[in-house]
């Protein structure tokens, strides 16, 4: 979870995250879906956890002998599970994903910015899904709707 959480990566790409994809404290990998190359710094915490992980072989959360769909199949109900007991039945794996681009995006980080770190092949995805949390857009439309107000003589402030 916190991969997912910290690196806005799909549930089948953490699954089968390699440990050579992590490198000098960032992840470099490429996507599952898409195909896109996603370079990624990781916090302490996160690298921490899977330094402590005692996984055999290449990859952290699979052997490598199944299909990775069978992997992420594996995780699903577990992941399902866990999420039920803390009581929060509505929360999924993709979740995570989403919450990673709207804290970047709220920051004021640029679509193409997290366009590249989602592994969209394009902003016009992310703009899609994201656009309501940039920023300095909703700067702008909350400006706009001063500006009408000014125009029709509200004053700003009043019930």
């Amino acid at each position: 979870m916190l991969v997912m959480r910290y690196s806005g990566l799909r549930i089948r790409d953490v699954v089968t995250l390699r440990k050579d994809h992590i490198r000098g404290g960032k992840l470099f990998l490429r996507t599952a879906k898409t195909g896109t190359d996603v370079f990624c710094p990781l916090p302490p915490d996160v690298l921490s956890a899977l330094k402590a992980i005692d996984a055999k072989g290449k990859y952290y959360f699979w052997s490598g002998t199944s299909k990775p769909k069978s992997a992420v199949g594996d995780y699903q109900p577990a992941l399902r599970t866990l999420f039920n007991l803390a009581k929060t039945p509505r929360v999924h794996a993709h979740l995570f994903r989403h919450t990673f681009a709207t804290e970047l995006l709220t920051a004021g980080n640029t679509l193409e910015t997290v366009a590249a770190l989602l592994g969209h092949g394009s902003t016009k995805i992310t703009e899609r899904s994201y656009s309501h949390w940039v920023k300095g857009r909703q700067e702008k439309l909350e400006e706009a709707v001063k500006n009408s107000w000014a125009q029709l003589g509200t004053v700003e402030g009043s019930a």
